[in-house]
């Protein structure tokens, strides 16, 4: 009985440890972020740079094409500074649509992207 005990508190131990080492990402990134990718990245620096897990891949020969989500930055009003003289105030940032980035790899290495 003692050993059963043991076993399972090793069990639970490493799940608890494991569970630690797991990093996530968002679902999607922002025009922001695609801008940053420079010719030569990799795939995982790519991933990398754009924050945001692959959504889906494609490949033939040396061609990769990996494609990612990402959203539109926009801006809600704010009606606390209505009359107040600051109607330059762009309000609250959120984001809006799903969009998709096709980025392309040549032979491991980024050459272009383009968008849908």
């Amino acid at each position: 009985m003692k050993t059963v005990k043991w076993n399972v508190a090793i069990i639970l131990g490493l799940l608890l440890c494991t569970g630690c080492a797991v990093t996530e990402r968002p679902f999607s990134t922002d025009v922001d972020a695609i801008t940053r990718l420079q010719p030569g990245m990799d795939l995982e620096e790519v991933k990398q740079a754009l924050n945001t897990q692959v959504y889906d891949v494609t490949q033939g020969g040396d061609t990769l094409t990996a494609v990612f989500n990402y959203k539109l930055k926009a801006y809600k009003s704010r009606d606390m500074y209505e009359g107040k003289g600051q109607l330059n105030y762009p309000g609250e940032i959120y984001y809006k649509g799903q969009k998709y980035v096709y980025v392309v790899f040549v032979n491991g290495k980024f050459s272009s992207l383009y968008t849908r």
